[in-house]
């Protein structure tokens, strides 16, 4: 699979399921755009893993997302060129959080209600 031929996500659908296997999804996807609405989202099966999800992509679209059963983001974004607003709700079960923005240089916009402090240790590449 030739990931840049992967260009546009226009709708997650009910049927795109992201489970602790899915690490790494559309890493290296450099032509992908998401023009489905920030709230459309995939269905996340509990212990999902969104480890670099996006990262070394040209990913740049708003998010709005519940996050239940998600336990990491970690560089979830990392070297993309993202600059839009990202809001996640329920993420009580996040664990890890390292380099979810590492290299993602143009990043300059507000973060809503991503971090629910009960279980995260800080870190620096954060």
């Amino acid at each position: 699979l030739d990931p840049t031929k992967i260009v546009d996500i226009a709708d997650w659908g009910d049927n795109f399921f992201v489970d602790s296997t899915s690490t790494s999804m559309f890493s290296g996807c450099t032509n992908l755009q998401v023009s489905a609405l920030p709230t459309s989202q995939p269905v996340f099966l509990p212990g999902a893993r969104l480890d670099s999800m996006f990262s070394y992509t040209s990913f740049n679209s708003a998010l709005d997302w519940n996050l239940t059963g998600v336990v990491s983001v970690a560089f979830m974004f990392s070297a993309t060129q993202l600059n839009q607003p990202i809001t996640f709700s329920n993420t009580e079960l996040l664990t890890d959080v390292r380099g979810m923005f590492s290299g993602a240089t143009n990043f300059n916009q507000p973060i809503c209600r991503v971090l629910q402090y009960n279980q995260l240790q800080p870190t620096s590449e954060f």
